[in-house]
């Protein structure tokens, strides 16, 4: 899977059970990623679709 943004960003994930490193996202992530990793989806505000 590819998606593409303007700025660089990255989403740390445990490769095993896909739960992000991190508790906190500044910014939007893409609906892609929420699809895939939905525990990302929890400690984010907002999605948004690729371009």
């Amino acid at each position: 899977m590819r998606v593409e943004f303007e700025d660089n960003a990255a989403v740390l994930v445990e490769e095993e059970t896909g739960l992000p490193k991190g508790n906190v996202t500044k910014g939007p992530i893409a609906k892609e990623v929420v699809e895939r990793y939905n525990p990302v989806g929890k400690i984010t505000s907002k999605t948004e679709n690729q371009r």
